[in-house]
């Protein structure tokens, strides 16, 4: 294997704009490439707090990130497109590193990211722009008008960690949403690159955020009163427990 070019170091949870390992963690667990095994990425912890925690947060943000004009939103998350365009060689290792792929394959995937932004603000929003429709009766017009759901969890896969879960934040981050990513315990590390973009592009504190850990954190996040919506990328088992719970 050759030497990697960036160092991988693990910082902690996501949370209210800032980085925060466990003060008191609930477990822990490494994550080794399954390209080379003794490519050892780290040693990571979770915290089952940290979801109590990152909902507060994210409901707070949700409530002024909802009234930025539509506009100013996607002017930051252009700058989350920037700020991947500058770390896609960085990104394109961690995914190779992480997953056990390709690098060309990893490129690949990380082009798909920087190009959901784009395809989300030219082409999709006008998917959700309000429409009024004239005369629906005798006596009446019509208007059809969407709102933002409130706070979001994400719940990401291991094979595409990078593309699959940017395609449900992206979008939600632009209507209004606030979101929760929850990353698979296999990939931890491509997510806490994109909450290093996310900082760096500007976004507000709360309104993205990253937990990490295994299945029972996701368990807890989704079944939160405080989380208004699930996006998830996966099986069907998964998918089932998900809407069941």
């Amino acid at each position: 294997m050759k030497q990697p070019k960036f160092k991988i170091e693990y910082k902690g949870d996501f949370l209210n704009g800032e980085f925060q390992k466990p003060a008191d963690p609930n477990g822990e667990w490494t994550v080794n490439s399954p390209a080379c095994l003794s490519d050892s990425l780290g040693v990571l912890s979770f915290s089952y707090a940290h979801v109590d925690q990152a909902v507060a947060s994210a409901k707070e943000a949700q409530r002024l990130w909802r009234k930025e004009k539509e506009s100013d939103r996607v002017a930051i998350l252009k700058k989350y497109k920037e700020e991947l365009t500058r770390r896609k060689d960085e990104i394109a290792e961690c995914l190779a590193r992480e997953v056990g792929k390709p690098l060309w394959e990893a490129e690949t995937e990380v082009k798909a990211m920087i190009g959901k932004v784009d395809i989300t603000a030219n082409e999709s929003l006008a998917l959700v722009e309000e429409k009024t429709y004239p005369s629906i009766t005798p006596t009446a017009n019509g208007r059809c008008a969407y709102r933002p759901l409130g706070v979001l969890a994400v719940i990401g896969p291991f094979n595409f960690p990078g593309h699959l879960p940017n395609g449900h934040i992206v979008p939600a981050l632009m209507t209004g949403n606030s979101v929760i990513f929850k990353p698979s315990e296999k990939t931890p590390f491509v997510a806490q690159i994109m909450a290093e973009c996310f900082e760096q592009a500007g976004v507000p504190k709360g309104v993205f955020q990253v937990i990490q850990g295994e299945k029972e954190i996701s368990r807890r996040l989704c079944t939160h009163e405080g989380v208004d919506g699930v996006l998830f990328t996966g099986s069907y088992e998964v998918g089932a427990a998900i809407k069941k719970d």
